[in-house]
C-alpha cells in the first residue's frame, strides 16, 4: 500500500491525492469514518473504508489541540451549512434603504455600512458564534461614492442618446469598485469579539473575467445559471484566513428554476418579501463549511 495516493468522497466530491499517513490521519480525526468512500490506484470502484483493514491497523490519534486554539468543535456534517434568519419585510426594508442611500450618494457610506452590519448579523455560521461586520463608513466612503456618481453618469443616453457608449466604457470601472466593496466585507468580519484574520484574494482581473461571461451567458438563455454557481465557486475558493474551507453546493438546475420563480413572482409585487427572503434562505444554505485537508495533513 505504500506510495499509493488515496481519494476520499468529501460532500459529494473527491478530495486528494492523499498519502497513506495523511488518510489514516483523516479517518483517526473523525472528517471521514468506515462509511466514506475511498479509491486507490488498482480498485476497480469507490469502497467504503471500513472495508481496508489496512488503512485502520495503522490508524494514528491527532495531536492535542494547543491551549490557545480551544474553541468550538466543528463537524464536517450537515450542520456545517450557513443560515439565513430574517423576517421578510425587515429584508426588504434594510434592502431599500440601502439603494436610496446610493441614489443620494452622500448618505451611500452609511447606508451601506449599516446594511451589511444588518446583514452579517443574520447569517448563522456554525463554530462562529456572534458573527458581526465591523466596517465602517469612513474606511472605504470614495468607492459608495463614486458608484453612485457613476450610476448617474451611466444614464447620461437617456438625455443624449448619442453616448450610448457611456454605460459600457464604465461597465470596468464598477466592477472594480464592487470588487474593492467585496474585499471590505470579507477583511471586517469579528466573531465573539475577536477579528477574524477572512480575507477575499481573488484578483481584479479573475472577478472581471467572470463578469464578461456571465454577460455573455446570457445570450444562451439559461447558461447563465451554471456560470454563476461556477462564478461564486471560484469565489469560495478564494477565501482565505480560516481553517475552514467555505464550499457552494447549489446546482445550475437549482439555482435557474428559483431564480425563474423569484422574478416571476417579484412582478406580482406583493409576494416580494416573502418570495426574495425564500430564495436568500436557500442560497445561504447551499454554504458550507468544511475542515481543510492540509489543515489536517500539515504536521505529517
Amino acid at each position: 500500500m505504500s506510495q499509493r495516493a488515496w481519494f476520499f468522497v468529501n460532500q459529494g466530491q473527491a478530495s486528494g491525492p492523499l498519502s497513506d499517513a495523511q488518510i489514516r490521519a483523516i479517518l483517526a480525526a473523525g472528517t471521514a469514518d468506515r462509511a466514506t468512500l475511498v479509491w486507490t490506484d488498482g480498485m476497480a470502484d469507490w469502497v467504503k473504508a471500513g472495508e481496508i483493514p489496512e488503512l485502520w491497523s495503522h490508524a494514528v490519534d491527532p495531536p492535542p489541540v494547543p491551549a490557545e486554539d480551544v474553541g468550538p468543535v466543528v463537524r464536517s456534517d450537515s450542520n456545517s451549512a450557513l443560515a439565513f434568519v430574517a423576517e421578510p419585510w425587515e429584508f426588504v426594508y434594510r434592502g431599500l434603504l440601502f439603494v436610496f442611500g446610493l441614489v443620494l450618494v452622500v448618505p451611500g457610506p452609511w447606508a451601506a455600512a449599516s446594511y451589511y452590519r444588518w446583514l452579517v448579523s443574520r447569517v448563522q455560521v456554525p463554530g462562529r458564534p456572534d458573527l458581526v461586520f465591523t466596517g465602517q463608513a469612513g474606511d472605504i466612503w470614495p468607492v459608495f461614492v463614486t458608484l453612485s456618481l457613476l450610476g448617474y453618469v451611466s444614464s447620461i443616453e437617456r438625455v443624449w442618446p448619442e453616448y450610448w457608449w457611456v454605460q459600457f466604457a464604465l461597465v470596468p470601472a464598477n466592477i472594480g469598485l464592487w470588487w474593492l466593496v467585496l474585499r471590505w466585507i470579507a477583511s471586517n468580519l469579528a466573531s465573539d469579539g475577536t477579528r477574524l484574520p477572512i480575507a477575499f484574494n481573488g484578483s481584479y482581473a479573475g472577478f472581471l473575467g467572470w463578469h464578461v461571461a456571465y454577460y455573455l451567458s446570457i445570450l444562451t438563455i439559461i447558461g447563465w445559471a451554471w456560470v454563476a454557481n461556477a462564478w461564486t465557486r471560484w469565489m469560495c475558493l478564494r477565501v482565505t484566513g480560516s481553517r475552514r474551507e467555505l464550499q457552494y453546493h447549489a446546482t445550475g438546475t437549482e439555482f435557474l428554476w428559483r431564480t425563474v420563480v423569484t422574478v416571476c413572482s417579484c412582478f406580482l409585487i406583493i409576494p416580494i418579501p416573502w418570495v426574495l427572503t425564500w430564495y436568500m434562505r436557500w442560497y445561504v444554505s447551499q454554504f458550507t463549511l468544511t475542515e481543510r485537508v492540509s489543515n489536517l495533513t500539515s504536521s505529517l
